[in-house]
């Protein structure tokens, strides 16, 4: 079965990555689907939207709908209005990156499933090889320029 046919835009999803800590997981509602990405609207813990995240399809063992615990986060009322996005037909990685380098967004960037953030900036430039970030500090301030290669991105979570 494919991806798209299970994730269904603007449901609320519980999408499992770590085989060894399942207790860590995403929660978040579909924004945008391909055949290798997936974006959501991430959700706090109380339900709030976040962020944006983008996953690779390729990492996702486990997605969970209408339980629970989603159905108290569908109660939940929004502190934000979902991301509208102009996908044109453009694979969904690229039109993720577009919004988040005009959005100047900071994002998170863990590379080859790390299980941590490697990259903590804002996208200055990327093309189909690379993502090139403007790294920034906790405080805030510049700290060189980072360039991961794009095939090697698991998740990226852009703060909003």
């Amino acid at each position: 079965m494919e991806l798209k046919k299970i994730l269904i835009k603007n449901e609320v999803v519980c999408l499992y990555r770590n085989k060894k800590h399942t207790e860590n997981f995403f929660v978040g509602i579909v924004n945008m689907v391909d055949d290798d990405n997936i974006v959501f609207e991430s959700l706090s813990r109380e339900g709030e939207i976040d962020g944006l995240t983008l996953i690779n399809n390729k990492d996702v063992f486990l997605i969970e709908k209408n339980n629970n615990y989603i159905e108290q986060m569908k109660k939940t009322p929004r502190n934000k209005d979902v991301t509208v996005f102009k996908e044109d037909n453009k694979d969904v990685k690229e039109v993720f990156f577009e919004h988040l380098s005009q959005n100047a967004n900071i994002v998170e960037v863990e590379v080859n499933n790390s299980a941590h953030i490697d990259v903590r900036g804002r996208i200055a430039n990327y093309d189909d090889q690379w993502l090139e970030i403007q790294v920034i500090k906790e405080n805030q301030d510049n700290d060189g320029i980072a360039f991961c290669r794009i095939d090697d991105i698991t998740v990226v979570n852009a703060l909003i």
